[in-house]
């Protein structure tokens, strides 16, 4: 994954934000463990392009020109309408402390031809929450979905593929993804 950076200003915390917003500037607080709330602005197209990289998940550098700060994005509101970014979160992090973050889920290998048209994958978790340093965020966690069957139609959050230094922060036995029949298998066995 490539650095993500986004420069950033103080920002008066008295300036009416809708103004900000009509300069091209967006809105934001940048707080952390031990660390008081400052009030700060990026430029909007910059962090369209920084979220497209995946900001939202991952470390990201806010340059201040004089100084760099290790931040994650704690929340990030939208215009219900337009979707234009309204206000960012920042989170300050210490690169010694664990900080817990929601991380993609990758479906390997393809389902087994024993699997049929039968069955159908059903993928209950699109990301799962994962406990690490801040410069081990993986980019996903994957999960080999060929070992699934009929007899074997769940795997579990245990059953992930994660790096030694991550730590899975869910319950191990959460269902990831599984094998559920189709609506035209139940139907024919029921009328047979």
């Amino acid at each position: 994954m490539a650095q993500i950076s986004l420069a950033a200003q103080q920002r008066d915390p008295s300036a009416h934000v809708n103004q900000l917003r009509q300069q091209g500037l967006v809105p934001a607080v940048m707080y952390g463990h031990n660390i008081p709330a400052e009030s700060i602005q990026i430029e909007r197209i910059s962090l369209d392009k920084a979220v497209k990289q995946g900001a939202l998940t991952h470390l990201t550098t806010l340059d201040f020109g004089t100084r760099q700060v290790a931040v994650l994005i704690k929340e990030l509101q939208r215009h219900p309408v337009k979707r234009n970014p309204l206000h960012v979160d920042f989170y300050q992090v210490s690169m010694t402390e664990a900080v817990e973050i929601d991380v993609r889920v990758k479906l390997l290998g393809a389902l087994p031809a024993s699997v049929g048209s039968d069955y159908i994958l059903v993928h209950n978790l699109e990301t799962i929450t994962v406990s690490c340093l801040p410069g081990n965020i993986p980019d996903s966690v994957a999960i080999d979905i060929s070992k699934l069957s009929p007899e074997h139609y769940i795997l579990h959050a245990r059953d992930l593929v994660i790096p030694a230094n991550v730590k899975l922060a869910i319950d191990p036995d959460e269902a990831v993804v599984m094998l559920s029949r189709t609506r035209a298998a139940v139907s024919e066995e029921t009328t047979e």
